[in-house]
């Protein structure tokens, strides 16, 4: 491992000071024309010694320019080329750098769009991609050190076994899941059926079986299996047999099954619960016309011949499904970290879906969502917002794609795809089911030639682009930045936005022939110049209503004329039970007209009567996808935790699965005050927005003076100083700081190069940290004179940083990048003078993006990191000197980790998801546990009634205190004070003296009082 020492030296619709009442907060920047900039494809060719290109494709999946932005690319560390990029809305570039004279031997790729973070974007998980190359004199080799040939003998494993329940609440009803991979490892193929059992079985008498059949498992395939258990029991056995018939010869049967248990109100140590927000209430209270919401949603499919199961999925959240029309959900696909693009299910079959993902392929069941095979992973680029998949109604090996490529299309099932359409995004995808005819719009303002609309009269093998007959054209497609079409019986509807207006057109029963080909009339329906950039989503028909055609964007719109009128029937303004704001997805229930659904910013919302004013309901409590940028808890109050969220601003919980909405707009960075659980923080978007609340979140007042106004440092991170609650942090271009809530932030430290990204402060020594995204690491005693501390060798970007509070001078950096260099431990020399820096990141799988980190309280020498791809946890059994990484997953999906906290009381982990709301895991035993401890007194103390013993956080109320030899940083202890029990208090007291005077070992039973304290109950000598 590399040790580095270095030498130190010792807008949102914002109230605007408001102290009362609540008003509507809304998105400055919607979040649809967010900066999206995916970096991929990265790749190193030439035969050429003295050159080598390195290409890589940088896109934008946002519906706005991104403004121009820096492309870092690095060798090393050491930055090679710098290139100044603009991408316009869903575009893509191919960027080509001609890397001279690269030295022989193994080099690290990396490319970083944004480096120092000047766009606005929520998800920067996928901002750069690295690659390990070797350079020879005959060319360039990618270097791969993490993927293992895999034995040629047929083995199959279950692995990843995770049981998540949620926080216990009385007399509600209890979902568990029980999700597992059962894995191919082998280079063999399986293609006969392999059976899995889950057996469930509690001494009351309750059993549950689950039979899961799947067909083949390809080499190094898995299927992924989500068992859901509703209405659980308090506590069951869970086994787990793959092969259940013994019907495949395999090399090791041993690894077939796994074993476990579930148990409640309280989970083992090292198991996580969901704490939700399941749902949040009160939404109305704070001045929108919706009561309820969950995090956002955007595809939904129906099981077909039921109007009850439907599945739903939306961005970062996986798959979820419902048995009861709404009524509950459960989740199908947490062994599986990806979004969800589009979800379909076949005419034929009522037991197939088929997900596609935005990035990583496609997914079947075959047999409801209960267990899932990746059959394909190609990255087909789709749409997450606006995705769909069209299978055939009459060959279901048939599939369409709309896709920010083109059109893709496949004809075996899903299994392969092939590009019809390129050059344009793909923004709307219909069939005419009578007349068995495709129809596609595709939409790109930079290409005219390719935008428009197309057709195909062969399921998707051929299309031409429509023009219309003469007297009743299409409109030219020339800076049209969206281009929508729907489908109701015979009559076609297209709607085209440009930068000034929004144009709805429909078919006339006129026709005509051009050529050999046959086209409608157009005619011009409803359009407007005003409020036109808000139709920024779906245009929709009913299929079983001619009549009615709906629009999505900020607001839902409603036609009941065919197109000739709109009505908004959900918005801000509208009464309530409306729908929230932000509509990505829309269905019809099957056979039932009058019933529709939005899938939106706020989940699911149902309306029975077509979308009329005032009747829509939230039905989807129950999904815990809410979207966390930052959650706080509370030093007073254990059970209080409050988040930052897209889209449903600031939330709050006081010990219930049901938060309560506490500021509206879109939430961010949060804390709490570690003297008053009442003394909140929160924001919207930009600095501007930072506001306080002293009455629990009843109240705001703005407290961002002297932060930059405008568009400028989009969810900027700040926190309070950990000793001195009058004194908050922002990390921003520079360190601001604040030291009187009614005053005015001051600049405090600005780095040279980059911006700061994140902030802490070492409490004993008042020592200010500042990490910043070009790896340098700040400190300035009591913010002050601040000198460089560490500099990261490859300049990655430092992402969290997290003071160690039990080992004195200890630092861990959280950095950007896949591969080694994303954690550090920084140890401060004895003399004070200087520090330490190894790097810790060790086996931690590669890809995984470091976002947080997180100490553990109960454990020495363990870390946590919250990745783009769950929670790993590090351990050192020597001190410090070396660390071994492994998942920390029981209980916890493979989500989008954005934030860790550890109660400094309890010692409970909290994670942040960013699509899966919020989960707690107690990492050691949790407080009130009787437990036991052995060794020698090496310390006894008596002292007065009421002294007490240990620090505010971990006190001790104990009248005689000892620590043993075993358990260095730990004590005990017993009361003395008058009681019915004195006197075998008393006999405790003697025989611990004894024991210390002799040097003799004891035996102590205690309860758990605290992290490091317990009151003895039992004392035993050896």
């Amino acid at each position: 491992m590399e040790k580095i020492v270095t030498t130190v030296l010792a807008v949102i619709l914002l109230l605007v000071g408001r102290e009362s009442g609540f008003a509507q907060n809304k998105e400055e920047l919607p979040y649809h024309e967010l900066p999206a900039i995916r970096v991929s494809q990265l790749t190193v060719t030439g035969q050429s010694p003295s050159s080598r290109q390195i290409r890589v494709s940088v896109a934008n999946s946002a519906d706005a320019p991104t403004g121009t932005f820096d492309l870092f690319i690095t060798a090393d560390g050491k930055l090679i080329n710098r290139q100044e990029l603009n991408l316009g809305a869903h575009a893509s570039e191919r960027v080509t750098y001609e890397w001279p004279n690269p030295a022989p031997g193994e080099h690290l790729i990396r490319v970083q769009a944004d480096p120092d973070e000047k766009l606005h974007e929520s998800d920067r998980s996928d901002n750069q991609t690295e690659l390990l190359v070797t350079s020879t004199a005959s060319g360039m080799q990618v270097v791969n050190k993490t993927a293992p040939a895999l034995p040629a003998a047929l083995d199959l494993t279950v692995e990843g076994v995770s049981v998540q329940g949620h926080r216990f609440q009385q007399d509600k009803k209890r979902l568990v899941t029980i999700s597992f991979r059962v894995t191919n490892h082998s280079s063999s193929d399986e293609k006969k059926p392999v059976r899995t059992q889950v057996d469930l079985s509690s001494e009351a008498g309750f059993k549950k079986t689950y039979s899961i059949l799947t067909q083949s498992l390809g080499a190094g395939q898995s299927a992924y299996v989500s068992c859901p258990v509703q209405n659980a029991p308090d506590h069951f056995t869970i086994s787990i047999k793959a092969d259940a018939d013994n019907a495949v010869a395999e090399s090791d049967e041993a690894n077939n099954a796994v074993q476990t248990f579930y148990e409640n109100p309280d989970p083992p140590v090292g198991r996580w619960i969901s704490v939700g927000p399941d749902v949040i209430t009160g939404v109305n209270n704070i001045g929108y016309p919706w009561a309820t919401a969950t995090g956002r949603l955007s595809a939904i499919a129906f099981q077909l011949g039921s109007t009850q199961v439907m599945y739903v999925g939306g961005q970062s959240c996986g798959v979820w499904k419902t048995l009861d029309g709404g009524t509950s959900w459960f989740p199908l696909t947490d062994q599986i970290s990806v979004s969800v693009a589009a979800l379909a299910t076949p005419s034929q079959n009522a037991n197939q879906v088929f997900w596609v993902t935005a990035h990583q392929g496609v997914f079947r069941s075959d047999d409801a969502g209960l267990s899932w095979i990746q059959i394909n992973t190609q990255d087909l680029n789709a749409l997450v917002h606006g995705g769909k998949l069209l299978i055939h109604p009459r060959d279901a090996n048939i599939m369409l794609l709309n896709s920010e490529d083109g059109i893709y299309r496949s004809t075996d099932g899903g299994v392969t795809w092939t590009l019809m359409i390129s050059g344009a995004g793909a923004t709307g995808l219909e069939i005419d089911r009578a007349r068995d005819r495709l129809y596609c719009a595709v939409s790109n303002p930079n290409n005219a030639a390719v935008a428009g609309i197309y057709v195909s009269y062969d399921r998707g093998a051929n299309w031409r682009k429509l023009t219309g007959c003469p007297g009743g054209t299409l409109p030219s497609a020339e800076g049209t930045r969206r281009i929508s079409i729907a489908l109701s019986g015979s009559k076609m509807y297209a709607s085209f936005r440009t930068a000034t207006d929004f144009q709805l057109y429909r078919t006339t029963n006129l026709s005509c022939s051009i050529g050999s080909a046959q086209e409608s009339t157009w005619e011009k329906a409803w359009g407007t110049t005003s409020n036109f950039q808000e139709l920024w989503s779906g245009l929709w028909a009913n299929p079983l209503d001619e009549n009615s055609l709906y629009l999505g964007g900020t607001a839902f719109w409603r036609s009941t004329d065919q197109g000739t009128s709109f009505q908004k029937v959900s918005d801000y303004n509208t009464p309530l039970g409306s729908a929230h704001a932000d509509h990505h997805g829309f269905a019809v229930l099957p056979g039932a007209g009058g019933t529709v659904f939005t899938l939106n910013d706020g989940g699911i919302y149902r309306s029975t009567q077509n979308g009329n004013k005032g009747t829509w309901e939230q039905i989807g409590k129950g999904i815990a996808n809410v979207e966390f940028y930052d959650v706080a808890d509370a030093f007073t109050r254990s059970d209080v935790l409050m988040g930052g969220t897209q889209d449903n601003g600031t939330i709050k919980t006081e010990g219930t699965l049901e938060w309560k909405a506490k500021n509206g707009g879109d939430g961010a960075t949060v804390d709490i005050d570690d003297t008053d659980a009442n003394i909140l923080y929160s924001m919207n978007q930009y600095a501007s927005s930072i506001q306080r609340s002293t009455n629990g979140g009843n109240n705001w007042s703005n407290m961002s003076t002297g932060l930059p106004d405008g568009a400028t440092c989009f969810n900027i991170r700040y926190h309070l100083h950990p000793r001195k609650m009058n004194i908050l942090l922002a990390a921003c271009t520079g360190l601001w700081r604040i030291t009187d809530p009614a005053g005015t932030w001051q600049t405090i430290f600005t780095p040279t190069a980059g911006s700061v990204t994140c902030s802490a402060v070492e409490p004993t020594t008042d020592l200010y940290l500042a990490g910043t995204s070009r790896g340098g690491l700040f400190g300035g005693i009591g913010g002050t004179n601040f000198q460089s501390l560490f500099a990261h060798p490859m300049s990655a970007g430092i992402n969290d940083i997290e003071i160690d509070p039990e080992q004195a001078g200890t630092v861990f950096l959280g950095c950007a990048g896949g591969s080694v260099g994303r954690v550090y431990r920084l140890q401060r020399n004895p003399a004070g003078t200087a520090y330490t820096a190894l790097d810790i990141t060790g086996n931690l799988p590669t890809g995984l993006t470091v976002q947080c980190l997180a100490v553990d309280r109960m454990n020495p020498y363990t870390v946590y990191v919250g990745t783009n791809r769950g929670v790993y946890r590090g351990q050192s059994l020597d001190r410090g000197q070396s660390w071994a990484w492994s998942s920390y997953m029981d209980g916890l999906p493979l989500a989008d980790v954005r934030d860790l906290e550890v109660h400094p009381v309890t010692g409970v982990m909290t994670a942040g998801t960013f699509g899966r709301s919020i989960f707690r895991v107690y990492t050691g035993y949790p407080l009130g546990s009787v437990l036991a401890a052995n060794g020698k007194i090496n310390f006894l103390r008596v002292h007065d009634a009421g002294t007490k013993f240990g620090p505010p956080n971990d006190v001790l109320d104990a009248e005689a205190v000892v620590q043993l030899d075993s358990r260095p940083g730990q004590y005990f202890g017993v009361q003395l004070r008058p009681g019915p029990a004195e006197a075998s208090h008393v006999s405790s007291v003697r025989l611990l003296r004894t024991a210390f005077e002799a040097n003799l070992p004891v035996s102590i039973d205690y309860v758990r009082n605290g992290l490091h304290s317990g009151r003895i109950i039992r004392v035993m000598l050896k």
